[in-house]
């Protein structure tokens, strides 16, 4: 009996070994979660359960690995007729130990090019740009004007693939707090830059058709953008298939509904207002985006002043109207999608 079970616990001591020394030698132990280890290792448990008992699971895991031999085979022959001896072909001459006649440059080598032309091909067919696309045939080029951000670039000295610091269809962030309050202990660490100097999302400009289409409107007004590239167009986006963040038509919401529009605030409902407010009444508690009327810093103050209201507890927040020009077009697009029903 226990040499049946022996094999197990020498797996089981090896998981709980490897373990112990990655926690070990962690630069930073409290960062370490053991309901994510504990909670991959039962993954990889059930994974295995899978494979043991349910014979389809073990015919797709077999077929893979035929495949991967198949392509080694094909490699290794491919390697020594070309290279000889020296790529695993018959040695010309008697050897004792031939294992150590393949070298990692004729041996392994070879095997990363196919690995990576086959990796070419496939993404040339389009299948790995599924996975690094969202299922689209396009990617987004983000260009920061931030020196935080262009500095981390700089020392990078490669593309960074990186989303935006906050969870999908809340309220962003606008600042390091905000992304510590969303985020939490889901990283590791966060670069601070102060306070977002905006305050929205960034513009998104679709390239792929025959004329510019502005997908999501930002600081980079529609008039810039027609000085810059030439003509172009808004484009509304389908929610059900959006090309580019933020065309949901819920985004960017609070836990309270918004209502928009608002001459007025209802005892219970937060007030959200803009330009000069002192005859407008009601509201159990009110932010201004800009006593002056600047959409510049209202923009910079929205979802800041979003977030506060929603952490007032109140149930509702009624927002005075923005004018939709300028920034304007940006900030009303957030708040329309942020009062959109829910899902």
């Amino acid at each position: 009996m226990l040499e049946q079970l022996y094999p197990h616990l020498q797996s089981a001591l090896g998981v709980v070994v490897i373990v112990a020394i990655a926690w070990a030698l962690s630069e930073n132990r409290r960062a370490v979660a053991p309901r994510m280890i504990l909670g991959g290792l039962a993954v990889q448990a059930g994974i295995g359960l899978v494979l043991l008992k349910f014979q389809p699971a073990r015919d797709v895991l077999f077929g893979l690995n035929g495949v991967v031999n198949a392509l080694t085979e094909a490699t290794h022959a491919g390697t020594g007729f070309v290279f000889g001896f020296l790529g695993g072909g018959p040695p010309p001459f008697p050897v004792s130990n031939p294992g150590n006649l393949i070298t990692l440059a004729f041996g392994v080598l070879p095997l990363i090019m196919v690995i990576s032309a086959l990796s070419a091909l496939l993404w040339h067919w389009r299948i790995l740009s599924l996975l690094v696309s969202a299922g689209l045939d396009s990617i987004a080029i983000r260009v920061p004007n931030h020196p935080v951000a262009q500095a981390i670039l700089r020392a990078a000295g490669k593309p960074i693939a990186a989303p935006s610091a906050n969870r999908s269809g809340a309220v962003s962030p606008t600042t390091p707090q905000h992304v510590l309050e969303s985020l939490g202990d889901r990283v590791d660490g966060i670069v601070t830059g102060g306070k977002c100097m905006v305050g929205l999302e960034s513009t998104v400009i679709d390239l792929t058709g025959p004329e510019a289409a502005l997908l999501r409107p930002g600081a980079v007004l529609p008039d810039e953008m027609e000085r810059l590239i030439g003509p172009g167009r808004l484009s509304a986006g389908d929610p059900t298939a959006p090309k580019s963040p933020g065309q949901l038509e819920s985004h960017y919401a609070p836990n309270a509904a918004v209502r928009l529009n608002a001459s007025s605030a209802e005892e219970d409902e937060a007030f959200l207002t803009f330009g000069p407010d002192r005859f407008v009444f009601g509201g159990t508690m009110r932010l201004n985006l800009s006593l002056e009327g600047d959409l510049n810093e209202a923009a910079a103050n929205l979802f800041s002043h979003l977030r506060s209201l929603d952490q007032s507890g109140a149930k509702r927040i009624a927002v005075m109207p923005i004018p939709e020009v300028g920034l304007g077009l940006a900030i009303n697009d957030r708040l329309r999608r942020a009062a959109a029903p829910r899902s």
